[in-house]
């Protein structure tokens, strides 16, 4: 299983080279550093009550180190139906699936969707 992400995210995120004689990411450097830039510059606290339909927010867990800082404690949202899965990262959909997975179909049962 470890093997299939693996190959799975190295498949999406990088390319061979021009020459083919290794591999480099599929995004350049400076859009994903743009990404970044961007992302920051647009980010607020949402409002849970102004959500217009039913949202569930899956987190990483705070305690594992990210690239991209500490993530921000949303459960302090009220209102806002919010789970951390123990022990994943930023790619947390590759590295726990199930526990995703999971955590979604409660929240869909609940809504009479699963």
């Amino acid at each position: 299983m470890a093997s299939a992400r693996s190959a799975l995210f190295a498949e999406t995120t990088l390319r061979r080279t021009g020459d083919g004689d290794g591999f480099e990411l599929r995004c350049p450097p400076e859009y994903e550093s743009l990404i970044c830039d961007w992302a920051l510059a647009y980010f607020a606290d949402p409002t849970p009550s102004d959500f217009a339909c039913p949202v569930k927010v899956i987190g990483a867990d705070p305690a594992v180190r990210s690239p991209f800082g500490p993530s921000p404690d949303l459960g302090t949202l009220p209102g806002l139906d919010y789970d951390v899965v123990p022990g994943a990262g930023h790619f947390m959909q590759l590295e726990k699936p199930r526990e995703c997975v999971e955590l979604m179909v409660v929240f869909l049962e609940r809504l009479g969707l699963a």
